[in-house]
């Protein structure tokens, strides 16, 4: 039997084509936490702009089905443009964004990384730009193909709450700032660690782990259970895309948990979600809040070099809130076509998602 699966957030889009975009970040999410005002905030967790912080990167990676396993495709000849929270960025010479989020500039800066990836790094905290409420980034990179012009596009939500006392996070981070979560060849593995964040401290002592992967039936198998705060996902894991989840306990209570996916590009298949309207037209995987809306997944599989839909595949789809909860009864299943509403994932604020192809 041959079998691909594919993982995704309803905060992603896809424009359906061949080439599968990614947008992931070197400290696994992007969140603040504070007190006070938004428009002056006090005890930002973590802190962007404090000695010595870690400053969130966005990598846009593109993987095509046209290619070999575990090769990106080429996004040197691409023209990234940047949105956050709506606006687009602009950038002086130095890349530095020019744009003024509450009175304050300077917030990201553009670049690639070492395969031209196009980048762009959190500089100073993002509680004033939305105004202390979450927003979304977006890349879209414009590119010609076989003399068609293709704009990727990619979201990466941005997760801003005021409270940082009562605060608990746990943060599944990568380990290689090249593969980020990505396994690229037959064989290989893709290694995470777990930082939980407590109150402003940030920290992975004091902690044990719990990590699991998803199993047949909509739920999670426990695969680690120590004070480990790395894990291995190795390549006999993952059928293209799958998630991994982290429980973290501290003195024996449960603390907090995060999901994180983690993409096979090494694998023969490529599975695409397809997310549409209903009418074949592709749309962005986000919702406005209470609008009613719906996206309807009609997912393909293809073998990498190939433009052809495989034949006699049948697939199913789970969804997980963001903390890995399974979203049970919030997809109707329509033969291989899948309708996930806003009202259905409404009191989430989002989902995951995890889609298999069976052969």
């Amino acid at each position: 039997m041959t079998k691909a699966s594919v993982t995704g957030q309803i905060v992603v889009t896809s424009d359906g084509t061949t080439i599968n975009p990614i947008l992931q970040c070197t400290t696994g999410d992007v969140y603040q936490n504070y007190d006070g005002e938004w428009n002056s905030p006090s005890n930002i967790s973590p802190n962007f702009e404090a000695n010595g912080a870690v400053k969130p990167k966005l990598v846009m990676q593109a993987f095509s089905a046209m290619q070999g396993a575990g090769n990106s495709f080429d996004l040197t000849k691409g023209v990234a443009t940047w949105y956050a929270a709506g606006v687009a960025l602009t950038f002086d010479g130095t890349g530095t964004s020019a744009n003024s989020f509450g009175g304050v500039t300077g917030h990201f800066t553009k670049g690639v990384d070492s395969k031209g990836n196009p980048t762009l790094r959190v500089n100073k905290n993002l509680i004033g730009a939305n105004s202390g409420d979450s927003f979304n980034i977006e890349c879209i990179t414009s590119i010609s193909l076989s003399n068609t012009n293709l704009n990727l596009k990619s979201m990466y939500p941005v997760h801003i709450a005021k409270g940082v006392v009562n605060s608990k996070r746990v943060n599944i981070l990568p380990t290689s700032e090249e593969n980020l979560f990505a396994i690229t060849e037959k064989g290989g593995s893709c290694t995470v660690k777990a930082q939980v964040t407590d109150g402003t401290m940030v920290t992975s002592e004091g902690y044990t782990f719990k990590w699991y992967l998803p199993d047949s039936e909509n739920g999670w198998i426990l695969k680690q259970d120590s004070a480990q705060a790395t894990f291995t996902v190795k390549e006999t894991d993952v059928e293209s895309s799958t998630l991994v989840m982290c429980e973290a306990y501290k003195t024996g209570n449960f603390y907090a948990s995060d999901t994180q996916t983690i993409n096979d590009v090494s694998d023969e298949y490529l599975l695409f979600a397809n997310p549409t309207d209903g009418n074949d037209n592709p749309v962005a995987e986000n919702f406005i809040q209470n609008s009613g809306g719906k996206i309807v997944y009609k997912p393909c599989m293809r073998k990498r070099g190939s433009t052809s839909d495989e034949e006699g595949v049948t697939f199913e789809m789970s969804l997980f809130s963001q903390a890995g909860v399974p979203i049970n009864g919030a997809v109707t299943k329509s033969g291989n076509t899948f309708t996930v509403t806003e009202a259905g994932i409404r009191d989430y604020k989002g989902a995951s998602y995890v889609i298999t192809g069976y052969k």
